[in-house]
This record gives C-alpha cells, structure tokens and sequence, in this order.
C-alpha cells in the first residue's frame, strides 16, 4: 500500500466524504466518515458503496437541508484485500429541500459521532452546511427549533439504521503510521446539538482543494 492511505490498514475498511455545495463566498463543504464495507453482493466495489452511501445521505439528511445546499457526490477509499482503491458515487447531484431563507453560510448543523468509549480520539463530529432560518430560534438566533431538533433526531436514527442496514456501517478509523495504535471503532450514535456551530477553517480548506 502506498500513500496518501496507507494507514488504512486492514481489509473492508475505508473512508467516505461526501461533497457539498452552497451559497456563499466559501460555498463548498464535506463531511467525512470512517466505514466498513461488506454491503455489496460480489467482489468489493467502492464506487458502489459511494453510491449507496449517498442514497442513504439523500434520503434523510437532505431534506432537512436549504434548497441552495447540494449534495454532489461521495468519494471512498477502500481498503480491498491490501489494494487501496477509489471510488466515486455515480448519483445526481442533490439538493436541499428546504426554500425557507438561508443563514449565514458558515453556520452549520453540528452532529456528533459516538462510539460508547471515551476519550477524544474515540469520537468525531460532522459540520453540515445548509441551514435554513426556520430551523433557528428567534429568540437567541443561535439554537434549534423543537421542530427541528425533533426531525433532525429522527433523521440521524434513521441514517445510522441506513447504513447499518446497507452492511456499511460508520466508524472512526485511526489515522496513524504506528501499526500498534491503528485500530477501527464502531459508531454506535450520531447526536445533533441544539447549537449551531460554525467550522469556517474546514470550508476554507475544503474550498481550495
């Protein structure tokens, strides 16, 4: 195996990041995932599981997202049998369903990634773009409706149940050279906050790639 993956150690294992737009001077913005592959009938595909994996996205992250935010595909890397392959989604581009007014471009929902053991290398979090002014309370502007927090617990569930049930389900996978601390945690939770966050370092990043 060589770099830039190297890392992905073991078989079955890789990462995906999927790929957003919006409007805005940054207008780009990722969310990214450790998973296991095992979803696919046959030999493993990572252009299917990206494809799989954006349909899951679509089906219950979008909807809660500004029309102006689309979802423009997903990438994996997979580890297959020590061969680190590529793969790319082949969906059409998707966008939010939401037509209510956009919010600054850089607030975003904030989604934890749990795996039920402590310690920060054992947790993650996704930064999405998209967030439309109903879903904020007027009265401090900065935190989630009830209305929103209720549909966005639902939609989390149902993800996490999506991949699990697509047989590639999420994961933290360590970034290391160290072949003693590499390891692949299990998440067993996504949890959104009732804040808004902002993560305009990453979109900056994300945008000049």
């Amino acid at each position: 195996m060589t770099a830039p993956y190297a890392w992905l150690r073991d078989s079955t294992w890789g990462i995906w990041k999927a790929n957003f737009t919006f409007p805005g001077p940054i207008g780009h913005g990722q969310i990214t995932a450790g998973y296991s592959s095992s979803g696919d009938a046959g030999p493993l595909n990572p252009n299917q599981d990206a494809s799989n994996i954006f349909d899951a996205l679509d089906g219950h992250i979008m909807p809660l997202l500004h029309s102006g935010c689309t979802l423009v595909n997903v990438e994996t890397v997979l580890n297959n049998g020590g061969t680190i392959q590529e793969g790319i989604s082949a969906n059409s581009p998707a966008s939010g369903a939401i037509t209510e007014v956009l919010t600054l471009p850089s607030a975003c929902f904030l989604v934890r990634k749990e795996t039920g053991q402590i310690g920060k290398t054992n947790r993650g979090r996704w930064y999405i773009p998209g967030v439309s002014q109903d879903s904020i309370n007027n009265d401090d502007g900065c935190t989630l409706t009830s209305g929103a927090m209720t549909a966005w617990e639902a939609a989390v569930l149902a993800l996490l149940a999506a991949f699990s049930s697509a047989e590639l389900p999420l994961a933290l996978v360590r970034k290391t050279t160290n072949p003693a601390l590499y390891r692949n945690v299990g998440v067993t939770q996504l949890v959104i906050e009732p804040q808004l966050s902002e993560q305009t370092r990453r979109n900056r990043r994300v945008a000049h790639r």
